[in-house]
């Protein structure tokens, strides 16, 4: 997997692509938030939408990111793609997380 990190708006861009699998991009995600986190930054759109599969670590580490950014008051957003979705939908995250459409749509609601 590959994380490309941009800053849009005073929000970070994260966009993943590749297989998330346990082991490797659970690692590489944490780590990214953590450095962002440690940075002053609060703001993240996870940009999913090129990512083809994901595994259940990969998804408890999204949860684990979750927990982390509000625990500094922070905000996350995620745009996911229609194969990520479904598996949201199925695990019942869906509710979960705040998902945007888009990275646009994500955006608007930080960008505040």
């Amino acid at each position: 997997m590959k994380i490309d990190v941009r800053t849009k708006s005073g929000v970070d861009v994260l966009e993943l692509s590749g297989k998330m699998s346990t082991g490797d991009a659970d690692v590489q995600l944490r780590q990214t938030v953590l450095d962002l986190l440690e940075g002053g930054h609060r703001k993240f759109v996870i940009d999913m939408t090129k990512v083809p599969w994901m595994d259940s670590g990969s998804i408890g580490e999204l949860v684990a990111c979750k927990k982390r950014v509000y625990e500094r008051q922070g905000a996350i957003r995620l745009v996911l793609s229609r194969k990520i979705h479904d598996i949201f939908t199925y695990t019942q995250l869906t509710s979960a997380f705040e998902i945007a459409d888009d990275v646009d749509t994500a955006l608007a609601g930080l960008a505040k």
